[in-house]
């Protein structure tokens, strides 16, 4: 008699996983032509990729890797300071890191 409940979950842990396996080769395999399928595509398959390298280890970052990165950029125009005239200097940072001096705010 215990064999009945076993034999049902087991049933519905195939059936779930045929399910999930079902759709994911739908988002993998099909074509969507709506654009609100296609974000839904998109998305799934950016997650089924992070969620496979989610055990992965990361390459690790050295520190020449990271120095050398930084010499092949361009290379920035030069923004020299104001000349000091007693009255405080703001500065910022744009988009591209770039120090920008200004007189007031």
């Amino acid at each position: 008699m215990k064999s009945k409940p076993f034999i049902r979950t087991l049933f519905w842990i195939v059936f779930s996983l045929l399910l999930v396996l079902g759709f994911d080769q739908f988002f993998l395999r099909v074509p969507q032509q709506h654009p609100v399928m296609h974000t839904i595509r998109q998305f799934y398959l950016d997650f089924r990729t992070r969620l496979f390298h989610l055990g992965s280890q990361p390459k690790p970052i050295s520190v020449e890797t990271l120095i050398e990165k930084e010499e092949r950029r361009q290379p920035s125009k030069a923004v020299s300071p104001p000349q000091k005239t007693g009255e405080p200097s703001y500065f910022y940072a744009d988009d591209r890191s770039e120090l920008n001096f200004v007189d007031s705010l």
